[in-house]
Formats: C-alpha cells, sequence, structure tokens
C-alpha cells in the first residue's frame, strides 16, 4: 500500500491533469489478485492449546466481483462478492477457511481526466466456511471493514484497467483454537466495463 499512497500523493500534486470516470450508467469490475494474512496471532493461541501449527502460508488468492454507480461525478458506491482462500495443517490435521466478503465500498475520485488515482473505504460482512480442525465447525463469520488506495486508467470510453490495495479488518472464531484473521492486505488488478456508454470529459 505504501507504493499506492506515494503514487496518490504524486498525482495530487498534478491536480486536473489526472481524472475521474465519469458515467452515465453502471460500472462492473473484475479483480484479482493476492492476499497477505497475518497468522502469528492463531498460529500462537493454537500452540496454547496443544495443538500446535505445523505449517501455513501467510499468502493466499482473493478476487472480487463489484458492481459499482456513480451518484456525483467524485463519489462511486460499489457493491462487492468476493473469494479468497487459506489453508493451515494443525498437528491434527488440515484447516481450511473459504471466506467470501460481501461488502459496500464508498471510492472518492477527486480528478479529472484518464488517469485517476483514488481513496476508498467500506464493510459489509464476511462469511468463512471452516473445513477441518479439531471441533465440528463448518463455518465462521464476522463482520468487516476496509480501507483502500487505488489507481484507474481509461483506455476506451467504457473500459478501464486498474489496480488496488485493500487493507480489511476481520477476524472469525475457531473452535476452541480461537481467533483466526480472515481480513488482510490485498493487492488486486482489475478490468472494469461500462454498461452504458461514459461521457468521455477528459483533455485528449
Amino acid at each position: 500500500m505504501r507504493v499506492l499512497v506515494i503514487v496518490f500523493a504524486v498525482l495530487a500534486l498534478e491536480g486536473a491533469a489526472w481524472a475521474r470516470p465519469v458515467e452515465d450508467g453502471t460500472r462492473v469490475s473484475i479483480l484479482a489478485g493476492a492476499r497477505y494474512v497475518p497468522t502469528q496471532h492463531f498460529m500462537d493461541e493454537a500452540a496454547a492449546t496443544g495443538d500446535p501449527v505445523k505449517s501455513s502460508s501467510p499468502f493466499g488468492p482473493e478476487g472480487m466481483l463489484s458492481f459499482s454507480y456513480a451518484p456525483e461525478p467524485a463519489f462511486e458506491v460499489s457493491l462487492e462478492v468476493g473469494y479468497a482462500y487459506s489453508h493451515y495443517t494443525l498437528q491434527s490435521g488440515p484447516l481450511t477457511m473459504q471466506n467470501i466478503p460481501l461488502v459496500a465500498t464508498l471510492r472518492w475520485m477527486p480528478f479529472e481526466g484518464r488517469l485517476c488515482p483514488y481513496l476508498a473505504a467500506g464493510g459489509g460482512y464476511m462469511l468463512g466456511m471452516v473445513d477441518g480442525g479439531t471441533a465440528d465447525q463448518k463455518d465462521a463469520h464476522s463482520q468487516e471493514f476496509h480501507a483502500a488506495i487505488g489507481l484507474i486508467y481509461e483506455v476506451t470510453p467504457s473500459v478501464w484497467v486498474f489496480a488496488e490495495d485493500r487493507f480489511q479488518i476481520a477476524s472469525s472464531d475457531i473452535l476452541p483454537i480461537g481467533q483466526i484473521q480472515t481480513g488482510g492486505n490485498a493487492l488486486m488488478l482489475g478490468v472494469s466495463f461500462t454498461l452504458e456508454p461514459a461521457k468521455d470529459i477528459a483533455p485528449h
């Protein structure tokens, strides 16, 4: 996220030379990338119960499908559904977490033009499906909050590409071990399509 923060700051200094997508219709986006999830807290709690984590990876895949609408030129509201996966091997056997975020996001796109940095924040619900572990547990749901910084670029008036770094706060209880992180930091690349042609107000 630090790199995108620096990029955002530089572009902000450039002002009106950069821009946001201004649209008549809904923007549909597909994002995919990698997620980093801190594991040390869960590993410590698992060791304290006598069922230590033998192996785990803090990195895993994350994807997102987003439906966005801009009620104002500088603001965009999105409803999003995603998927993320993480795997642990305990002394007692494998433990798999599949997470499905169902969230709403507000993006702020302050500039006009073909290239636009943005800030975002939102929240919702994180569905968690559990497979394995020492208890007969099938789900571990929780609330989710997130903040993001991104950069979006106009390829055509109706096609956009972008990068987003999203920090997600969410955790669930795995019985009888304790709390496991289900949020983490996701760096994703995406492509957007507008359902109706966009207004091209960018200087060319």
